[in-house]
């Protein structure tokens, strides 16, 4: 079994465990499924359903009305001052140290990240790029 975390615009946030070989969209239908808050665009264009579940990791709805959602969920450890690598404009990420408008729109283009050490992987982030802003940035 897998354990997986899955919060936001969701009907029942929690800790979920699923058998390996899950898709995310197996752990969203065990969450309730969307909420009626939930940004279903952003669903559509950022999240794969089809993506298997790892094992340890978050999958997060954001809501229509953005960061609000992730503010109100009890017990939380998002830190709201984070950047959200799976939102974020070109401006918010250039903020941050090493990366500037290219390698900016290299992790735009290969959203979704369902780890924040796929900047690594998945978007070709220096090491020392990536060990200077991991604690700057999330993925919820």
């Amino acid at each position: 079994m897998l354990v997986v975390d899955v919060g936001g615009a969701v009907e029942r946030p929690g800790v979920y465990e699923v058998p390996h070989g899950s898709r995310i969209g197996a752990a969203l239908i065990l969450a309730g499924g969307l909420g009626v808050e939930a940004d279903r665009e952003w669903v559509g264009r950022y999240l794969n359903l089809a993506e298997e579940v790892k094992d340890g990791s978050k999958i997060f709805i954001p809501g229509e009305s953005g960061q609000q959602v992730a503010n109100s969920n009890a017990g939380s450890a998002t830190n709201t001052s984070s950047i959200n690598i799976n939102t974020a404009s070109v401006a918010e990420l250039d903020s941050l140290w090493g990366i500037g408008e290219a390698r900016a729109n290299t992790i735009i283009a290969n959203r979704p990240y369902s780890l924040v050490e796929e900047l690594v992987t998945k978007a070709k982030l220096p090491e020392n790029v990536y060990d200077a802003i991991k604690d700057q940035v999330t993925i919820y």
